[in-house]
């Protein structure tokens, strides 16, 4: 395993703990109470939003130390995101700050099989423009990344440079 995703800080923290050195990317939420421990511990963190971002960068500031943060964009899934209009913004502002490394960009996708192949591919198309946009302004983050398990299973390989295969590690 070259690196790690897991779904809020508790779990990264535990893994850097056990002697985890490898990349971790929290995808989920950041208890605000161990922001610092995360920074210090070089993990990567999801925003979806300009506040958390900014509080990330003003721990960071505090720390003198650069935070590398994925940006996660709702395009359809409805769960944590921002809205794909308002992506190119907040990439804009992390990428301006001193403090933040857009190290990524992803979505989430809400049915990803056979059943939900049209809202996947609308999905997608919306990621796609979103990419697209950063690219026309010269932002281009390292990881862009779209496809869990059923993602992974139902869309043509290769268009993403990052997977992150959940539940299907476990044979689900």
């Amino acid at each position: 395993v070259s690196s790690f995703g897991v779904g809020d800080s508790t779990e990264a923290l535990a893994l850097r703990a056990a002697g985890i050195t490898g990349p971790i990317l929290i995808l989920g939420a950041i208890v605000r109470g161990e922001m610092e421990q995360v920074i210090r511990g070089g993990i990567s963190v999801t925003v979806h939003t300009a506040s958390r971002a900014r509080s990330l960068a003003k721990a960071a500031e505090k720390m003198a130390s650069k935070v590398r943060v994925h940006l996660k964009v709702d395009t359809g899934m409805g769960r944590l995101g921002c809205a794909p209009e308002r992506a190119p913004a907040l990439a804009r502002e992390i990428a301006r700050s001193s403090w933040l490394e857009l190290e990524g960009v992803c979505t989430h996708l809400a049915s990803p099989g056979p059943e939900g192949r049209k809202e996947t591919e609308r999905q997608l198309a919306r990621f796609r423009r979103v990419i697209d946009e950063l690219d026309r302004e010269g932002i281009a983050p390292t990881w862009r990344h779209a496809l869990a398990s059923g993602g992974i299973l139902a869309a043509p390989p290769g268009e993403f440079n990052l997977i992150r295969p959940g539940i299907a590690v476990y044979g689900i």
